[in-house]
């Protein structure tokens, strides 16, 4: 057990063990997503999207408020991994 200088105690092995508990929850669902999935599909549809986000931040560097194109290319990402996840 490690103690703090604030006299907090921290206990590291029930750290990792909460680690290893979420890790092994959220391995079934990783396996079952890269057998369902085209990772080359997902894998070109992530590089062209960044990108374009890369294309959008330079283009819009000048703008008043440029972070709004660039929250709305980095939503569609999200969204369409999603549907290419899950709903394939």
């Amino acid at each position: 057990m490690i103690k703090c200088k604030t006299r907090c105690k921290w206990d590291r092995s029930k750290s990792t063990e909460r680690t290893v508990d979420a890790l092994k929850k959220i391995w079934p669902a990783v396996k079952d997503f890269c057998k369902r999935a085209d990772m080359l599909l997902l894998a070109l549809c992530i590089i062209c999207s960044v990108f374009g986000i890369i294309v959008i931040r330079s283009a819009t560097l000048t703008y008043t408020n440029p972070n709004k194109y660039i929250f709305v290319q980095t939503l569609s990402m999200r969204l369409s991994s999603y549907v290419n996840c899950y709903c394939h």
